[in-house]
């Protein structure tokens, strides 16, 4: 069974790319939050993203702006609420369920 996410509605992103994301030079990801680990590869970083954004256009700029610094993609997920952690949740933003 598939899930569906309205597009005009807000959500919690886990996004990750490879390469270390300079959170200074991303004004479009202004509330998310940011990790490195090391990837599967030698010399490989993974950089996730956590956030609420509030919309897909929201998302489609944070992808844009990745794109734009030539990182690669490895994944983007909407969470579920209980999927996400409790602090990136955004409920008084509007995302009463």
């Amino acid at each position: 069974m598939q899930t569906h996410h309205p597009f005009d509605q807000s959500g919690t992103f886990e996004i990750h790319v490879v390469g270390n994301v300079d959170m200074r030079w991303m004004e479009c990801m202004t509330g998310m939050t940011s990790s490195a680990h090391r990837g599967e590869h030698a010399g490989e970083w993974i950089t996730v993203l956590l956030g609420w954004l509030p919309d897909q256009a929201a998302l489609n700029g944070v992808i844009n702006a990745l794109y734009t610094h030539q990182l690669a993609l490895r994944y983007v997920a909407m969470l579920t609420r209980s999927d996400a952690p409790f602090d990136a949740v955004q409920s008084e933003k509007g995302d009463e369920t």
